[in-house]
């Protein structure tokens, strides 16, 4: 099962591909499979199975428009907001936020010791930012530890504010979207399940 959080930061090929297909594949089965079951649209209205069925077919177009949704319109908002460097307001960098000062396309590197954020874009070694097979934008607090040297190498960088490696990030409006629609589907999956159950054991 997608978990909102997995995916909050962009929709993976795969996982979008094998959604769409089985959607389709349950939608056409599901169409063919009624056509044969049903007399006619009366039937949906007039009777405790065909009121089940319509509330499946409901279901199961809420689901269809609202993937569509998050495949075509928040996805894609998605991707492009992937990485951005913001400072926080309180300069209390969490795991996410901090993330985005990874130095590469123009952006600040900062990495956190400790409590600790510093900014080592003016440092040579950190050019690109990386430092050997460390990357800006990341905690190196275990790395320093193992490290031929200390801290003092940090002593030439700005430090920015403090790292809060316990603290979630806000989520951005797109992000709550997401959220949204992921949680929706969810809910209609058990909704679903309800129906079928109430079908096979209720009526």
């Amino acid at each position: 099962m997608l978990r909102p959080a997995y995916a909050s930061k962009g929709l993976p090929r795969g996982e979008v591909v094998l959604g769409l297909v089985s959607m389709g594949v349950v939608g056409v089965t599901g169409a063919l499979l009624t056509a044969s079951r049903i007399a006619g649209l009366a039937v949906l209205v007039d009777s405790p199975w065909g009121r089940v069925l319509a509330g499946k077919i409901i279901a199961y177009a809420i689901m269809v428009i609202s993937a569509a949704t998050a495949v075509f319109f928040v996805g894609p908002r998605l991707k492009r907001s992937r990485v951005v460097a913001a400072a926080p307001p309180d300069g209390v960098y969490d795991p996410a936020t901090l993330a985005g000062f990874d130095g590469r396309d123009g952006r600040p590197a900062c990495v956190a010791v400790g409590d600790t954020v510093y900014d080592v874009s003016a440092l040579m070694r950190w050019r690109g930012g990386a430092h050997m097979k460390h990357a800006a934008g990341s905690d190196l607090t275990a790395e320093l530890a193992r490290a031929p040297h200390d801290a003092t190498l940090l002593a030439r960088a700005q430090r920015v504010g403090t790292f809060d490696p316990s603290r979630r990030p806000r989520l951005s409006g797109v992000q709550r979207a997401f959220y949204t629609v992921a949680y929706l589907n969810l809910g209609l999956v058990f909704a679903v399940l309800f129906l079928l159950a109430w079908w096979h054991w209720g009526l």
